[in-house]
């Protein structure tokens, strides 16, 4: 004779499950019919006379278990709670489970459902992650998750039973390693995640601003050393100024100066020279100026005195 077991939700896990119990009671598989229903469908599989047994596979407060019990007691009388007595048999050989107890009355306390402890098997439902997700967001998740239990507790009543991962090396089920943080309490800040890498970008800037510089100085070589013989071409003619003996002279040093003034920009615009290169010349320049005003000084009180020796 086979027996026909309905099943409650349409996941695979379930029947896998089912058929793991039979295996371990000693019970044929191919004396068992499956036939799984839709949690919609709770009416349909109570009212269903070819069905001999049912499984519920959720929390002690789940409400689909236990609109299940009352719609079968309603359509065929009080339901029988069937124990699994092999229980700790399946938990040492399989450490996804464990073996666990319903306690009296958990269903219903008016009759009570069930009327005594039953033994059963139990097995997590498990937040999953793939060890390539970011450790941070981990951390975050895992965070709003507990921080948020007690909000939830009213909308969510088997979020009670929320429990924290094992984070032991040799757990059966690893902890990822940003649960394992948060858990753990040695989740860090961004500052103490990331301070080698910043410290070492810091330095790594510094050296390519300094490579930089280097390179830009190499390249611009030509054109310093343009500036630097325009500057000592300039002082030369700051001691030129004060031995000129006409005016012809120094406007002639004027009109050079000023080439050299418009070469010495161009390397300023190019980079080729610092602003602290173009102040030094700016300082320069102003001495030239200063010597070529003098010595025109000079030269018109000595035409002046001539020009009185004369008239004498």
């Amino acid at each position: 004779m086979i027996a026909r077991i309905a099943i409650i939700g349409k996941t695979s896990a379930n029947p896998s499950l089912l058929r793991l119990l039979l295996a371990e009671a000693g019970v044929a598989s191919d004396k068992i019919e499956m036939v799984q229903y839709g949690t919609n469908d709770l009416a349909a599989m109570a009212q269903d006379s070819r069905n001999d047994a049912f499984m519920a596979v959720g929390p002690l407060q789940s409400k689909v278990s236990a609109d299940a019990i009352a719609l079968t007691a309603r359509s065929r009388g009080e339901p029988h709670f069937l124990s699994v007595d092999v229980s700790e048999a399946i938990a040492q050989k399989h450490p996804a489970f464990e073996s666990a107890e319903i306690p009296g009355s958990t269903f219903s306390t008016s009759p009570a459902r069930p009327d005594d402890k039953i033994e059963t098997v139990s097995v997590d439902h498990l937040v999953v992650a793939p060890k390539s997700l970011a450790e941070t967001t981990v951390v975050s998740l895992t965070r709003q998750m507990f921080v948020a239990r007690p909000a939830l507790l009213r909308e969510l009543p088997g979020i009670a039973t929320l429990e924290k991962p094992n984070t032991d090396k040799d757990a059966t089920i690893p902890a990822h390693r940003g649960a394992a943080a948060y858990i753990d309490g040695t989740d860090r800040t961004f500052l103490e995640r990331y301070s080698d890498f910043l410290w070492g970008g810091l330095l790594l800037l510094s050296g390519l601003g300094s490579g930089g510089a280097w390179l830009r100085s190499y390249l611009k070589r030509d054109e310093t050393n343009a500036y630097l013989a325009s500057r000592d071409r300039v002082l030369d003619m700051i001691e030129a100024s004060r031995e000129a003996t006409t005016p012809q002279e120094l406007e002639d040093m004027q009109i050079a100066i000023d080439d050299v003034l418009r070469e010495t920009l161009d390397c300023y615009e190019d980079g080729a020279i610092e602003e602290a290169a173009l102040l030094a010349f700016g300082l320069v320049l102003e001495q030239f100026h200063f010597a070529v005003s003098d010595r025109r000084q000079v030269l018109a009180d000595r035409r002046a005195l001539q020009k009185l020796v004369a008239s004498e």
